[in-house]
């Protein structure tokens, strides 16, 4: 966005100084110079219009871009989410288990030794 503004007025200079040189230089009476420096300042106005316009529909096509691109992020990272906790459960799930059956081996061996 800084890149197109600096563009926008770098634009614009070069068109003021553009257009001095132009009257100092023109080898046309002073009323047809100023005649073609206004068609030039119109053309240059409709130019930078539509540079804008473009830049704008630019930016919010690349808004909308981030939004879609986020939104698919966090349903990424939900159903992620999901299956982690879903392994972790699973892994308690099965540590207790076999805690319990280690737990119910050992009692046996207990019970035998004595």
């Amino acid at each position: 966005m800084a890149n197109s503004r600096e563009f926008l007025i770098g634009m614009t200079i070069g068109g003021v100084i553009g257009g001095a040189l132009g009257l100092l230089y023109a080898p046309k009476a002073g009323t047809d110079t100023l005649q073609d420096l206004g068609e030039r300042a119109g053309d240059l106005k409709s130019r930078a219009s539509d540079v804008a316009e473009r830049v704008r529909d630019t930016s919010a096509r690349l808004g909308t871009a981030a939004r879609d691109t986020a939104a698919r992020g966090r349903e990424v990272a939900g159903v992620q989410k999901a299956a982690v906790e879903a392994a972790v459960d699973a892994g308690k799930k099965a540590y207790l288990e076999t805690s319990e059956e280690l737990r119910g081996s050992n009692d046996d061996g207990e019970a035998e030794d004595k």
